[in-house]
């Protein structure tokens, strides 16, 4: 339960490991139980890259043992498909996956529950990869075969519901996942008991569901009872309470509740260290969330100490050089940059450059972004030589993904030119500042449209304005004025805005749910749904 129990552990098990291979061999089935019990205790310690040459190990001594396509080896398959998904490295756990469902298939049959369950790990997987149209056919499969199998109000057919309203909830269907849930609820309070943990759980996804459609007021008291229970049936200082607290955190940051937030998150963070360690990756929300938090409140003195444990968390689990690391680096940067500390700041993003580079290739949108920032300080430390080139080579990459008059293009052209015009050189700048023009006015194209009878006298009045528009981060708060005055001439001083965004790569949704829609819900927006 804590890492000081971890340590413990860990020589007890390496030595078990070296009685069995020194008894039995180095390919005997004890020996392969004694790397699955450490590999196990490597996985809940969060020491995820030497799990799996453990496993590795383990699954060809049980195939050497039994055969490859003994029923025994299911598990193992799984273990490593659970493994590779938490890396993240879906195109490895895959294979896995659906090997232990064709052994469990063959050997136990299609309509036995370890198959069920084998279905929603691979439905879990697919679901992670945003593959939905897999994920529900699956899931109503493994829901169909614990129903056969069990009853309509076993246990084991609420974790199904779950699964299936986690997966309506993800496709923002959220109609079809509140009733699933609700159904789970009053299965697992009949079959257990009111105060069980996983009535919690379920009251926790209620919750969650409920905060991603903006009704923070439902979302509250379930994550309060959810916390109360959790206290009572697993203690004060198990980490289900921590991811609660962190959860409960959320709801009184999004209402600047701060006094509120501040302890919820610290006691969530104290939890996770005094489990875990200080550089585990189940404290990284938490540790966002605070450092966040405690910036706003303008203390920054307690802030910069949670960014650089960011950073050095992120280098612990993955490496110096991996994307992680690029996008702790980029807060830490983005920190000092806000106090002015371009001597902190720009070496942290210079690195993070380097990390991408390496990672994306030289030409890619995302090194853009990164030269961009890095410009724009030196431009704000007057350091014009070493403004003007990284400006230039990332108006280059932005023009060859997105051609020469992509709306897109008018923030990098406009930073060129006021870079050249604070260096006077005019020649050089007014060409810039006139293609940016070009471009936002090819654009920003009007729609202006009249609903509704008119009377002659009123020809020169609209009834309905409707502007259809692209526009640059650069550019949206330069026409926030415009939109404010729409606002005020129009009904009950409100207008109607439909925005959107697209992106190849995708958005993540906990991206979307944290930068977008707690942002809206916090300023008090109404959101008015897609049948609008």
């Amino acid at each position: 339960n804590s890492m000081k129990e971890y340590s413990k552990a860990e020589p007890l098990y390496r030595r078990s490991l070296k009685i069995s291979e020194k008894t039995m061999g180095p390919d005997h089935a004890d020996v392969a139980e004694a790397l699955n019990n450490l590999a196990e205790l490597y996985r809940k310690s969060g020491e995820l890259t030497k799990v799996e040459p453990l496993l590795l190990r383990s699954l060809k001594i049980t195939e050497e043992q039994l055969g490859k396509d003994h029923q025994d080896i299911a598990p193992s398959l799984t273990n490593l498909g659970k493994l590779y998904e938490n890396q993240g490295d879906f195109a490895k756990a895959e294979p896995f996956y659906q090997r232990a469902l064709e052994i469990l298939e063959k050997h136990a049959g299609k309509d036995h529950p370890e198959v069920a369950t084998c279905l929603n790990h691979l439905a879990g997987l697919y679901s992670s990869m945003g593959e939905y149209d897999k994920v529900e056919k699956l899931m109503l499969q493994a829901l169909g075969i614990n129903e056969k199998a069990h009853g309509q109000e076993h246990p084991s057919i609420a974790e199904c519901l779950k699964n299936l309203a986690d997966l309506y909830r993800n496709k923002g269907e959220y109609a079809k996942a509140e009733p699933l849930l609700q159904r789970a609820l009053k299965i697992v309070e009949q079959a257990l008991n009111p105060d069980h943990p996983e009535v919690a759980d379920i009251l926790s996804r209620l919750a969650f569901l409920y905060r991603n459609q903006g009704d923070l007021k439902m979302a509250e008291p379930l994550y309060d009872r959810t916390l109360k229970i959790r206290e009572k049936s697993l203690g004060p200082d198990h980490l289900d309470v921590g991811a609660t607290l962190g959860d409960l955190g959320e709801i009184y940051k999004v209402n600047k509740d701060h006094a509120k937030a501040k302890p919820i998150f610290q006691r969530a963070m104290g939890i996770f260290d005094k489990t875990h360690g200080p550089a585990h990756r189940d404290v990284v929300p938490i540790l966002k969330n605070l450092a966040e938090l405690l910036n706003v409140m303008g203390d920054r003195s307690n802030t910069e100490p949670l960014y650089i444990r960011l950073l050095q968390i992120a280098e612990k689990l993955h490496g110096a050089d991996h994307p992680e690391v690029a996008s702790a680096l980029n807060h830490l940067s983005g920190f000092y940059a806000e106090t002015q500390n371009f001597a902190k700041s720009c070496p942290l993003l210079i690195r993070a450059l380097k990390i991408k580079e390496t990672a994306v290739g030289p030409d890619h949108l995302e090194v853009a972004e990164i030269i961009t920032k890095l410009a724009l300080m030196y431009r704000g430390m007057e350091d014009f030589k070493k403004a003007e080139p990284l400006l230039v080579r990332g108006l280059g990459i932005y023009e060859k993904h997105l051609g020469p008059n992509h709306s897109d293009l008018e923030g990098p052209l406009n930073n060129l030119a006021e870079l050249y015009y604070e260096m006077g050189e005019y020649a050089k700048s007014d060409p810039l500042y006139q293609r940016a023009l070009n471009i936002k006015e090819i654009s920003v194209k009007p729609v202006v449209s009249n609903k509704g009878s008119e009377s002659t006298a009123n020809k020169n009045r609209r009834q309905t304005v409707r502007l259809e528009f692209s526009a640059t981060k650069d550019q949206i708060s330069a026409i926030l004025p415009a939109l404010e005055a729409l606002a005020d001439q129009s009904d009950d001083k409100k207008i109607t805005i439909l925005i959107e965004g697209k992106a190849k790569k995708g958005f993540d949704n906990s991206w979307i749910k944290n930068t977008i829609t707690l942002p809206l819900i916090e300023a008090g927006i109404e959101e008015l749904g897609d049948d609008h």
